[in-house]
C-alpha cells in the first residue's frame, strides 16, 4: 500500500529474507563483519528473536541481496513495521496485538487481491 510502484512478491521476498536470515547473513552477524546490534535506531535486537537483520546495516543487506533495486525503502518499512508492532504488544498485550494484526494482515490481503483497486460490493440477496 506504501509502495505502488513495487510488485508485492518483491515486497514478500524482502519481508521473508529479514526475517528468516539466511546462513551467510548469520555466519556475517555472528562473526563481526556486521554487528547486529550497531545503528538499532529502532531498539528491536534486544528481544531475542529479533536478534539478525533487525539492524539498519544488516536489514539494508538482506534486502539488497533479494531486490537490489528497492532495498532501502523496503528494509526502512519492514523496521518501521516491527517498532509499531512492538509499540502495539506494549499498548494492548500479546493476545490484542495479535488480533489487531490479523485484522491489519486481512484489509491487507484483500487490498492485493483486488491489486489496490476497490470493488464494488456484491448485491445482498436479503433484507
Amino acid at each position: 500500500m506504501l509502495f505502488p510502484h513495487i510488485p508485492f512478491k518483491e515486497i514478500d521476498k524482502v519481508n521473508r529474507a529479514i526475517d528468516n536470515p539466511n546462513r551467510k547473513m548469520v555466519a556475517m552477524q555472528s562473526t563481526g563483519i556486521i554487528d547486529p546490534k550497531a545503528m538499532d535506531a529502532f531498539g528491536l535486537t534486544k528481544h531475542g528473536h529479533r536478534k539478525f537483520n533487525h539492524s539498519i546495516p544488516s536489514a539494508f543487506m538482506a534486502a539488497f541481496m533479494v531486490s537490489p533495486e528497492h532495498a532501502a525503502e523496503l528494509a526502512m518499512a519492514h523496521l518501521v513495521a516491527d517498532k509499531m508492532g512492538n509499540y502495539i504488544h506494549d499498548a494492548v498485550g500479546s493476545d490484542n496485538k495479535d488480533i489487531l494484526e490479523g485484522m491489519i494482515n486481512k484489509n491487507y490481503t484483500l487490498f492485493r487481491e483486488t491489486n489496490g483497486m476497490k470493488t464494488p460490493r456484491k448485491k445482498k440477496m436479503f433484507y
